[in-house]
């Protein structure tokens, strides 16, 4: 499952699909609330973010594969183009890592 864009309907999908409970989907919706009344920070440069372009939800339906070998090569070269060290790379959680890493980097490239 991939989620790209959000609204409340996704939001609860989210929820649904990590079988969370009902206080944490709660907390989501009135985070997702408090989120739409949020203004762009009027400091700094001017930038425009398509929020609606964003993947905020993937599921690790590939699995995190446990030998560098069987890593995907678009993993290896978005790794390289996060920077992100070699010996990082091999460490548990780098999904994790990754995951926000590319969602961080997916957010820089639309600015």
């Amino acid at each position: 499952m991939e989620v790209i864009g959000l609204n409340e309907e996704k939001i609860k999908s989210i929820s649904k699909v990590k079988n969370e409970d009902d206080w944490v989907l709660d907390y989501r919706l009135k985070s997702y609330e408090i989120f739409n009344n949020l203004e762009l920070p009027s400091f700094g440069p001017t930038y425009e973010i398509d929020f609606d372009n964003i993947i905020y939800y993937k599921d690790n339906s590939d699995g995190i594969k446990a030998n560098w070998n069987e890593i995907n090569s678009n993993v290896k070269d978005e790794l390289d183009n996060l920077g992100v060290i070699e010996s990082e790379r091999h460490l548990d959680g780098i999904g994790v890592q990754y995951e926000s890493e590319v969602i961080y980097h997916n957010m820089i490239k639309e600015l």
